[in-house]
């Protein structure tokens, strides 16, 4: 019997994608424990935020089916970012997203993988947020086709 989904799926995690910058040498995740730790948030957070029960079901169906997919980030910053640091600060985003395999260890299989054979990304956009206010990042997931 096949899973049924509805769709767009929207997480909407409580966490502000760092730039690309804080990946490179001297930046804050430079350090690959560090990195790993990011990631490790990452994934949790979309995993409570999904529940487990929900969670399982979106595994089941990506690895049932596996569809290509359609990715939409919206990042919520305190700062604009140029567009190609925050493409590469969405990567332990993307991570998180993929079935885990020995390159992503963590990946929780909401999409097949991160390839342009199974994804098609959207361009991030960025919005600011009011002063006083954390940033956050809301993630779209739709397959390409219905299935």
């Amino acid at each position: 019997m096949k899973t049924k989904m509805e769709w767009p799926l929207v997480i909407e995690v409580g966490l502000e994608v760092p730039s690309g910058n804080a990946y490179r040498p001297g930046g804050t995740y430079h350090h690959w424990a560090k990195y790993k730790t990011l990631r490790d948030e990452i994934c949790a957070l979309i995993a409570i935020k999904l529940g487990a029960r929900k969670l399982h079901r979106l595994q089941k169906w990506v690895l049932e089916n596996r569809p290509k997919m359609r990715v939409q980030f919206t990042c919520y910053r305190k700062r604009r970012i140029e567009q190609d640091n925050l493409n590469s600060g969405l990567k332990p985003v993307r991570d998180c997203l993929v079935i885990a395999k020995r390159s992503h260890p963590s990946g929780l299989g909401l999409i097949v993988d991160d390839s342009q054979e199974w994804l098609v990304e959207a361009t991030p956009k960025q919005c600011l947020v009011p002063r006083g206010m954390r940033g956050w990042t809301k993630i779209e997931i739709s397959p390409v086709e219905v299935l």
